[in-house]
């Protein structure tokens, strides 16, 4: 709110809502939510993996290599996901530009008869802005696979070296 006046004029007002509505959204829904799982997901992992030492000693060795992989396989997701979030909000910001300027205008917009040019202009804005939300699901659902994919890898070591030991 300290910005100054120049910042106002400039800037569309489509982008400033959405700045604030993106934020609100993050820290009112988002933030708990995320800050409740990732307690209780640490926690969880700590528990399981002090069960599957205790359990086979020797996979104990191969924890720190998982660690490592995990890093990996994070820093790739948040370097991709950062990016495809910053598309996602500067696609956001035309059509809630074109909301605002429709809102603002609606008895111009009925009074010329424009009503389908202005909803086939929304349409368009729509699907462009819902590109990179669709492509940020699919990076996620990306990040689940590989992170199931790695489960199961360790899961059939340990039951493959479980039965060797035997």
């Amino acid at each position: 709110m300290g910005a100054a006046y120049i910042f106002y004029t400039g800037t569309d007002s489509g982008v400033t809502l959405n700045r604030f509505s993106q934020d609100l959204t993050l820290v009112d829904e988002d933030l708990p939510n995320s800050t409740v799982s990732l307690v209780y997901d640490v926690f969880m992992c700590a528990a399981q993996a002090a069960l599957i030492c205790a359990g086979a000693r020797y996979i104990s060795v191969v924890l720190p290599v998982l660690g490592l992989v995990v890093y990996f396989i994070q820093m790739t997701y948040l370097r991709t996901s950062r990016q495809v979030r910053h598309l996602d909000l500067e696609a956001k910001s035309p059509l809630l530009s074109h909301i605002l300027d429709m809102y603002t205008g609606l008895e111009t917009i009925r009074a010329y008869g424009w009503v389908q040019s202005f909803e086939n202009i929304g349409i368009s804005r729509l699907e462009n802005s819902q590109r990179p939300f669709y492509t940020l699901y699919c990076i996620q659902r990306w990040l689940g696979l590989v992170l199931n994919m790695l489960v199961a890898l360790v899961a059939t070591l340990l039951i493959a070296l479980a039965t060797q030991i035997d």
